[in-house]
């Protein structure tokens, strides 16, 4: 009996990786099968293997070598697993977990070490208990909802969706948005049974997804009457399938407002001007030839365009860096003007914009500047990150990881990212599963592969001179 109670805290401890990649997915049982090809899943089938070896020897002691060994696996996966958040519904899975791990060593001779498979079971097991307490919460929150006088924004798209809500709530007056990226069913009812909305004028909802129907569904529990749409482009593509679906999910922000109701669509970005069709409510393409947007530069300090509109032309100064910024900002004054705000009060409101963490964020380190877009997922991030340091003076470095959940298209898409990295940035580090396909892109003698990112950071270290720039592009998951 302690036998099998101390494997299976060890087993539950090696189950963290697992969980927490369930848990990065919306608690997809199929999102576990992204670990197949991890060195996590080797690891996991050697001990297995080993284990239906020893399962053979009539020698006690074997068991005790069974707990070092996965206890010592699972202290390396677990501290090299950062991503996973001790919420109550990951505690239920986890103790779900142990539950099924003690069953499986008090009645097998070998246990069984394949945790994906058993965190699996553990999901199934506690799905109706999850279901009801997802109902349950998200019922309160359609209630508190209804009773809200304030004008619902919901910000959508495939990238910019964090930065614009951010910066759009700086614009609105007495607006409320919702905090970091909470863009799941789950994570707007929290928000929502959390806040207290008196005195709110505006509430700014963001919508994520990854397959079709999910902006539907949050559409269905916000009601809003106000959309932006942001930007579409080939993310999540191991979930979507096809750009198809990815375009078709971002229009059913588009399908859902209501005819009295307005959306805001970015001009900037081709896809997301295709969806100007879609839906019966007002559309409002931005940039438009009544409100047309001049960007004059951008340097890591700040960043100068002017707004025309009404026959006049409107100067404004913005804190934050990049092509990427200016866009955003841009859609965020459109979506300000179309509410009823005056062009005066946003140039004074753009002047104080506060930095948007992760995203282009400028950081000064003595001489160096650092750029970071550890939040830059997207093949457009990269590609506007690029177009924006290139007019920028001084030695250039880039951290990259590349980008993830790209299906069969991985090695393409992050063979574009070395292809435009490597014609602005002087040196290239790049780390992480998709590194060859990064650097198989970059001129020769560009390219320097790390084993990680702090061995990356070292390299970069080594290049710094007086007025170098270094980009961190992509916080990629541990376990990828």
């Amino acid at each position: 009996m302690v036998v099998a109670i101390l494997q299976a805290v060890a087993l539950t401890a090696l189950s963290v990786p697992s969980v927490a990649v369930a848990q990065s997915n919306g608690y997809k049982w199929s999102s576990l099968l992204q670990l197949c090809p991890t060195a996590y899943f080797a690891t996991l089938c050697a001990l297995q293997s080993l284990l239906v070896g020893l399962s053979f020897v009539p020698y006690s002691l074997v068991w005790v070598f069974f707990v070092l060994a996965v206890a010592a696996a699972a202290a390396y996966f677990v501290r090299k697993t950062t991503t996973l958040k001790y919420t109550p519904r990951a505690t239920r899975l986890l103790v779900a977990t142990l539950a099924i791990n003690w069953v499986v060593c008090w009645l097998s001779p070998c246990p069984f070490v394949i945790t994906p498979i058993v965190v699996a079971l553990a999901m199934a097991a506690v799905w109706p208990i999850e279901r009801a307490i997802c109902n349950y919460y998200l019922a309160k929150a359609r209630k508190k909802l209804a009773q809200i006088t304030a004008v619902k924004v919901a910000v959508t798209g495939s990238f910019g969706k964090t930065s614009v809500k951010q910066i759009l709530c700086q614009l609105l007056p007495n607006a409320i948005a919702t905090p970091l990226s909470y863009n799941t069913p789950m994570g707007l009812a929290r928000f929502v049974n959390q806040t207290d909305f008196c005195g709110a004028d505006y509430v700014i909802f963001e919508m994520g997804a990854r397959r079709r129907g999910d902006v539907a569904k949050l559409c269905r529990l916000v009601n809003p009457t106000v959309g932006v749409l942001t930007g579409i482009t080939a993310q999540h593509l191991q979930s979507f399938k096809s750009i198809d679906n990815v375009v078709a999910t971002k229009c059913e922000l588009l399908n859902y407002l209501p005819k009295q109701g307005i959306c805001v669509v970015s001009g900037f970005d081709a896809l997301a001007s295709s969806c100007m069709g879609a839906g019966v409510c007002a559309k409002k393409l931005c940039p438009s030839p009544w409100e047309d947007y001049q960007l004059h530069s951008t340097t890591p300090d700040k960043t100068i365009f002017s707004l025309q509109t009404d026959g006049k032309k409107h100067l404004f100064c913005s804190p934050l860096f990049g092509l990427a910024h200016f866009y955003n900002v841009a859609l965020a004054i459109s979506v300000a003007l179309a509410l009823g705000q005056d062009v005066d009060s946003l140039q004074a409101r753009v002047a104080c914009l506060q930095p948007v963490a992760h995203r282009l964020q400028v950081v000064k380190q003595g001489d160096v500047t650092i750029i970071d877009d550890a939040y830059n997922a997207n093949l457009q991030g990269v590609k506007l990150a690029c177009a924006s340091l290139k007019e920028v003076d001084g030695f250039k470095v880039a951290i990259s990881q590349g980008i993830v959940e790209c299906g069969k298209d991985t090695n393409a898409i992050n063979g574009k990212v070395g292809q435009m990295l490597g014609q602005v940035f002087d040196v290239v580090i790049a780390c992480g599963p998709n590194a060859h396909a990064i650097l198989a892109a970059v001129p020769d003698g560009k390219g320097q592969l790390a084993r990680n990112v702090d061995h990356a950071v070292q390299i970069a270290k080594a290049h710094f001179v007086k007025g170098a720039i270094c980009l961190f592009q992509n916080d990629v998951p541990k376990l990828y």
